[in-house]
């Protein structure tokens, strides 16, 4: 077959064309279209392996038809070569062949397909009411079950036993001596509302006494007072081995507490600010008393007058003050003092704390130091 080159007359493209084909019946391998006129033919070389492959094959698109969508009415090219199931309308999207009517392939392959179908019809219909129906039953039953079921308890835990006494007493003397101001001493003093300006003022004054220091080192002697329950508590002092301090726990309605009068062992005032004083009237001091044989000024005579060795601390100032034996109930009170062998032996033994009310009868016992008993307040230095 003899291919010869020539010029299409319509896309202008450079065409093959074979010469044994008539002029009319030449179509372009480019556009497709009537190309040439005889005297557009140019000899036909043969290219070289080389320059073949050194040039890329021309390419030639295939001839399109023109057709119409099935589903929008579009004018759309139509590819002939290709299937048109794999084709779609560049308008609507679809491919350009019409899918077949599902109810008449039904129809044709099961002929009572319309009897099978009105029931189910029906099923579609009532399925959702049953099932809705469930729900609202079964959400009854729940909830009536809910509004009468009886009421769940939860398992009672066996109670635990409240700390001891001890317990409780070491707890409030460790907080006591590792406070350090006034606000933290207050919740740890028996009525707080009574002894608040006390120990802001004893604070004040004694800025290096708090923290107090030691460690607690055991409970002492307890007994009832007045209605409240008391323990002497012993504390130690790891650095000063004859340092030993004694606090006071009163068991009140809100547990126990610390006595500050008997924590600062001073009532109205100390021994040497009522020796230095001299009050007339009768004021509280907290002192440690002994029994006495000593007897001078208005108060020699023995058979009238109890005679007492007063200090407020081991090796304090020393005063002698005298009850009246006439006074039945201050006498009863004096019956805790046993008799010493010598005055001032063995104070730990022979001594006892009293709260006592002194004053002075007149300015010549206040020179020789001789103070007069008119009532003892408290046990030991509790006063309730």
């Amino acid at each position: 077959m003899a291919l010869e080159f020539t010029q299409c007359r319509q896309c202008g493209g450079r065409t093959q064309i074979s010469t044994r084909v008539s002029a009319e019946a030449r179509r372009c391998m480019l556009c497709g279209g009537q190309c040439c006129e005889e005297d557009a033919i140019e000899a036909f070389e043969i290219p070289s392996v080389a320059s073949a492959a050194e040039k890329p094959p021309a390419y030639a698109p295939a001839e399109l038809m023109e057709g119409t969508c099935p589903h929008c009415f579009t004018k759309v090219a139509v590819d002939p070569a290709r299937k048109l199931v794999a084709q779609r309308c560049h308008a609507c999207g679809f491919r350009l062949v019409k899918k077949r009517k599902i109810d008449r392939e039904k129809a044709a392959d099961a002929p009572d397909a319309e009897e099978v179908l009105f029931p189910r019809a029906k099923e579609r219909v009532w399925l959702p009411i049953a099932g809705i129906a469930l729900v609202f039953i079964f959400g009854g039953i729940w909830a009536l079950w809910m509004a009468t079921r009886p009421e769940t308890k939860p398992a009672e835990l066996p109670a635990a036993d409240p700390p001891g006494d001890e317990e409780q007493i070491k707890s409030l003397v460790t907080k006591f001596i590792a406070a350090k101001s006034a606000d933290e001493l207050l919740p740890l003093v028996r009525e707080p509302e009574k002894y608040g300006a006390a120990v802001k003022s004893w604070t004040a004054t004694h800025p290096d006494a708090f923290p107090a220091g030691g460690e607690y080192a055991g409970l002492g002697s307890t007994r009832t007072a007045f209605g409240t329950r008391l323990y002497q508590v012993a504390l130690r002092h790891p650095g000063d081995a004859s340092r030993q301090t004694l606090l006071l726990a009163a068991l009140t309605k809100t547990g126990w507490r610390v006595d500050w009068r008997v924590f600062t062992g001073v009532g109205d005032l100390s021994l040497a600010e009522f020796t230095a004083g001299q009050p007339s009237p009768p004021v509280l001091v907290l002192s440690l008393a002994q029994r006495s044989g000593y007897y001078n000024g208005d108060y020699t005579n023995e058979s009238i007058w109890q005679s007492l060795r007063i200090t407020d601390q081991i090796n304090g100032p020393v005063l002698h003050a005298y009850v009246p034996r006439g006074d039945v109930a201050l006498m009863e009170k004096l019956n805790v003092l046993p008799l010493a062998p010598r005055e001032g032996a063995d104070m730990p033994a022979t001594s006892r704390r009293l709260a006592l009310k002194l004053h002075f009868a007149n300015p010549d016992a206040a020179r020789l130091g001789l103070a007069e008993v008119t009532a003892i307040e408290g046990d030991g230095w509790f006063i309730p």
